[in-house]
């Protein structure tokens, strides 16, 4: 919906789906009106007017319409509708009063539910898996500049991450210094965490974790949603050349045990597995990271 630009019509979908109470697949438009747009009424957030106008913006999209009808469209089709190529992550609870409010509040709960349904909540608790934005950006379609207002609105909590490589030493932190740029400073190890006492190692800050807002939910059918967008999408792109979809290469792991087995197969790049966490680790504050590379 974020990446549509379909976010205002995406809500009604979801609030309307909310009203379908009894499965039908159908919400009365009298209904709709009365529930959505009333003074007074609980789930209010627009007027008839606008109403209107957003019916028509999702018309094709999220429903099909008649005069007294508003025929819901599966979230099967919608995703097919949307270009969605595969339902991830895991399904999450939005609330009911971030639905009604203003458009920035759904947007920003739109773009929440992604780090809410990314991970496990263990995982999420853990402040694992980090994330570029510019990997959000191209995933949630929200951009840079965005995400962290978003994130302040929805109560995203978000965790910094850093590295810490070698000793510093003149030949390592040039070398370094080209490879990491901007992010590359030096820490000095005061306690002696990573070695001897007093000594200064390169390190860099890497991308951040995030801890969602919202409840996950069971899987359910999605197993069964993504046999059958895989049939429609094959059916649609059936001698068209379609480049295969980009995949993001794992960087970041469990345990050491983990990153030195992925690390044999990889070519320069480090990987990273977490180490020492600051006091609010998993919602906030920050984590160091260890890192080793091919050859390394």
């Amino acid at each position: 919906m974020l990446r549509r630009g379909l976010a205002a019509p995406g809500r009604l979908w979801l609030l309307l789906r909310h009203l379908d109470e009894d499965g039908r697949g159908w919400v009365a438009v009298e209904e709709a009106r009365a529930r959505l747009t009333r003074k007074g009424a609980r789930l209010r957030f627009c007027g008839w007017r606008q109403l209107r106008n957003l019916l028509r913006a999702g018309e094709g999209v999220f429903w099909t319409r008649d005069t007294e009808r508003i025929w819901l469209r599966s979230t099967l089709r919608v995703s097919d509708t949307l270009r969605v190529e595969r339902l991830t992550g895991r399904p999450v609870t939005l609330p009911l009063a971030a639905l009604v409010g203003t458009i920035g509040v759904v947007r920003a709960h739109l773009y929440a539910s992604f780090h809410s349904g990314r991970v496990s909540e263990e995982t999420q608790a853990r402040g694992e898996k980090p994330i570029a934005r510019r990997t959000l950006e191209r995933v949630t379609g929200v951009s840079r500049r965005a995400q962290p207002a978003y994130e302040a609105l929805a109560g995203v909590g978000v965790q910094a991450n850093y590295a810490v490589g070698e000793r510093a030493s003149a030949e390592n932190r040039e070398e370094t210094a080209w490879e990491k740029g901007g992010a590359l400073f030096e820490l000095r190890d005061h306690r002696g965490v990573q070695g001897r006492a007093g000594q200064v190692y390169l390190a860099w800050q890497l991308p951040n974790s995030y801890h969602g807002p919202h409840a996950q939910r069971g899987r359910g059918r999605q197993k069964h949603l993504n046999r059958r967008l895989a049939d429609l999408r094959n059916q649609r792109d059936a001698g068209n050349d379609q480049s295969a979809p980009r995949r993001f290469r794992r960087r970041y792991y469990r345990d050491g045990a983990s990153a030195a087995r992925a690390v044999s197969r990889r070519v320069g790049a480090g990987v990273y597995w977490p180490g020492r966490a600051g006091r609010r680790a998993g919602r906030a504050g920050k984590r160091l990271w260890h890192v080793v590379a091919a050859g390394g």
